[in-house]
């Protein structure tokens, strides 16, 4: 049991990885749209985890990256 626990726990984690390595430093819009979905799937997985605290710091940086896109023109 404990073993699939953490098991579980290493997909999570691989999945969280994953999904950090796909974000790239922005170099247009595009970018910065796509870093913000990213950004929120991995805010959903901590929640389905149950992860709240990491939910809470991605949400606060997908929101960081959503105020960048609505900056962006200004």
């Amino acid at each position: 049991m404990i073993s699939a626990v953490k098991n579980q726990k290493s997909n999570y984690d691989k999945a969280q990885e994953y999904l950090k390595n796909q974000i790239k430093q922005p170099e247009n819009l595009a970018d910065l749209k796509r870093n913000a979905n990213f950004k929120l799937r991995q805010v959903e997985l901590a929640r389905a985890h149950g992860d709240l605290e990491m939910a809470s710091i991605l949400a606060y940086e997908h929101q960081q990256i959503i105020n960048d896109i609505n900056n962006y023109y200004k």
